[in-house]
């Protein structure tokens, strides 16, 4: 495809609606780009989430999004009509121009494959530690039946990091992908995701045993992730009861009213469980991290 009808514009506040019809026409694949923006603007500060978005243009139509955030994740969203080897090389010409490592990449699988191989062919990585092709899912929350409250399920407060931050960890190493927020960034993000009921566990006693989270919102549509339950509670449904309790909240505490996720299209079990509470699929997402 020839570039000469192509324009990659660094975000200005005017471009604003643009880029964000743009995206919101595709949100499941552009949650974290939009909570992004949402909360910490167009350009790049000090919070490790925050980066300079670039827009992508044909002509005068918006066909993609792209950021390198802080913590060196690329976050992208782009229309399979214009991708092409010279366009992603076009990207990575303004990637590099950050003074920031690339460690990562989230966004639709098309984008991100060619991503990876571009950076992996310019000797930017020595190779892939990770790779994950997700599918993604949709669930309406006025479909969902409403289930009784659970005592053993609540939002984690401040006084939960010591036990989230040990799932989390062996979550992390499940996954097999590198943590890339220093210890002090964790804890501030904890508290502040904490107080916004960000986060939710199932409790056995005084043991925190499985949790799920709410990666982003955007408007009246959340990102759930991070579904993980200790290995000796798995297949007792309690991952079910958690979620459940969770799309609960969304709608009520949140005020959302459709929820949006991914998981990796060989995770069979995590497939089942969304599939049997009501998740529709609706395409794919992608993971990747340099080894």
């Amino acid at each position: 495809m020839s570039l000469d009808s192509i324009q990659i514009r660094r975000w200005q506040p005017e471009l604003s609606s643009e880029m964000l019809a743009y995206l919101t026409e595709r949100i499941h694949n552009a949650m974290f780009l939009l909570n992004n923006f949402r909360s910490l603007g167009g350009f790049q500060t000090d919070h490790p989430n925050s980066g300079n978005f670039k827009i992508i243009f044909k002509e005068n139509s918006v066909k993609g999004v792209f950021c390198l955030t802080k913590r060196g994740n690329i976050l992208t969203c782009m229309d399979q009509d214009v991708l092409s080897v010279d366009l992603i090389e076009l990207c990575l010409d303004h990637i590099v121009t950050e003074p920031l490592p690339v460690v990562g990449i989230l966004g639709d699988w098309s984008s991100l494959d060619m991503l990876t191989g571009a950076l992996i062919y310019n000797s930017i990585w020595p190779d892939v530690g990770f790779v994950s092709k997700e599918q993604t899912y949709r669930l309406q929350l006025s479909c969902l039946d409403h289930t009784a409250k659970d005592s053993r399920i609540r939002f984690l407060g401040k006084d939960d990091f010591q036990a989230w931050s040990s799932l989390r960890e062996l979550f992390i190493e499940e996954l097999g992908i590198r943590d890339n927020l220093t210890d002090q960034q964790l804890r501030d993000s904890f508290a502040q995701l904490t107080e916004d009921k960000w986060h939710w566990g199932y409790f056995e006693g005084h043991q925190l045993v499985a949790t799920t989270s709410l990666n982003a919102i955007y408007e009246e549509v959340a990102q759930i992730g991070n579904v993980f339950a200790l290995p000796a509670h798995r297949g007792q449904g309690k991952a079910s009861k958690l979620i459940l309790t969770q799309l609960r909240d969304l709608s009520s505490t949140h005020n959302c009213q459709q929820v949006v996720l991914f998981t990796g299209t060989d995770n069979l079990a995590a497939r089942s469980l969304y599939e049997r509470v009501g998740f529709e699929p609706i395409g794919f997402y992608g993971m990747a991290f340099r080894k």
